[in-house]
This record gives structure tokens, C-alpha cells and sequence, in this order.
């Protein structure tokens, strides 16, 4: 299952989410210019932290 975002114009957020050995496996894909990259490493390490709480947590 692959989710499509944009981050603005020319750019392009792909994430696939794929089963790996009893778990999921979350591969993103980026295409973007210069002026966001500091926002990804400043924010994906905590999205994506939050996002892994979120997919352990018991229903």
C-alpha cells in the first residue's frame, strides 16, 4: 500500500508500508528541493516515532 503526499510544488512524499517477517516495513520516498529538507530531519524523527507508537499499540 503506498500513501502519496505532496509538500509543495515539484515535490513528492511516497510511503509504502510492507509485511516483513511479522511486522510491517515502512519505506518512504522523497523527492524534494532544498528548502525542506531540514524541516524532514527535524520532523520525521519524532512523526515517525509517534507513528510507530500508534502501529505497537494494543487495540
Amino acid at each position: 500500500m503506498g500513501l502519496l503526499s505532496t509538500n509543495g510544488p515539484g515535490a513528492l512524499e511516497n510511503y509504502h508500508f510492507e509485511d516483513s517477517d511479522g511486522g510491517t516495513l515502512l519505506r518512504i520516498e522523497v523527492d524534494t528541493n532544498e528548502d525542506h529538507i531540514t524541516f524532514f530531519e527535524t520532523a520525521w524523527p519524532k512523526t515517525l516515532r509517534k507513528l510507530k507508537e500508534l502501529a505497537e499499540k494494543e487495540s
